[in-house]
């Protein structure tokens, strides 16, 4: 016979917090020292989500278009799964450098306003304009793997960025004249393509000959497609020429 204490873990509990992305915990289990939710409703999918561990090759997350390595909720009656964190974030917050309220949604194509970028699965709405979640999840203060020291926004910036040129660098070290925009700061570190069996890394070396790297797809030499001034940021499809 079942106790109290099991009884309660496995009845519906409606959380509390009316902005909490899980509506409702169906089911928990006790973990350390605390419970965890194995069980939920959630405010971006119809049907109940299913707490697993079992990573399988290939499956990403529907809330933020990224791979699955670690725990994740996924759906047993459609293909829908959610990193656990992100089935976790706020559907109401506030970043510093914003004087606004930031309303989660999820859409099926949107484009970011931050970083350019078309996009789907979860976004934050400030006055009907919607921000991915990899520019959300960038801190305001940080250090990136393309330069020394710590970057930090600074919206009102006039400098190019250190890596595309043309666009204002949101991200600014304040030791020197480097910044970075939106864009470029959200680019994956790696990523796969279709015609290649090996995983392909975005490349930031200042020794790197620019002028040895063509596009695989146009043909293009990197100095012809992105402006290179400090760091070379060399794009996921450029690689070296072999003679």
């Amino acid at each position: 016979m079942k106790d109290e204490s099991q009884k309660s873990n496995e009845a519906s509990e409606i959380l509390s917090d009316k902005w909490a992305s899980i509506t409702c915990v169906l089911k928990k289990i006790s973990r350390g020292e605390g419970e965890i939710a194995t069980k939920i409703k959630h405010f971006s999918h119809q049907h109940n989500l299913i707490l697993s561990d079992e990573i399988k090759d290939g499956i990403c997350c529907d809330g933020c278009i990224r791979p699955i390595s670690t725990e994740f909720y996924y759906c047993t009656e459609c293909d829908y799964s959610l990193h656990k964190q992100c089935a976790e974030l706020p559907r109401k917050t506030r970043q510093w450098s914003l004087k606004t309220t930031l309303t989660l949604h999820y859409n099926h194509h949107f484009l970011c306003y931050r970083c350019g970028f078309f996009c789907s699965g979860f976004g934050y709405t400030i006055d009907y304009k919607i921000m991915c979640i990899r520019c959300f999840e960038v801190p305001d203060y940080f250090t990136h793997q393309g330069h020394k020291h710590p970057l930090f926004s600074d919206y009102k910036y006039e400098g190019k960025c250190n890596s595309c040129g043309p666009k204002k660098g949101f991200f600014r070290c304040k030791y020197g004249d480097f910044a970075l925009c939106h864009q470029c700061v959200v680019l994956p570190h790696t990523t796969w393509y279709k015609y290649d069996k090996h995983p392909l890394a975005l490349t930031y070396h200042d020794d790197l000959v620019v002028d040895q790297c063509f596009c695989e797809i146009c043909e293009n030499q990197g100095t012809q497609i992105i402006g290179f001034i400090t760091v070379k940021f060399v794009s996921i499809l450029f690689i070296p020429l072999v003679f």
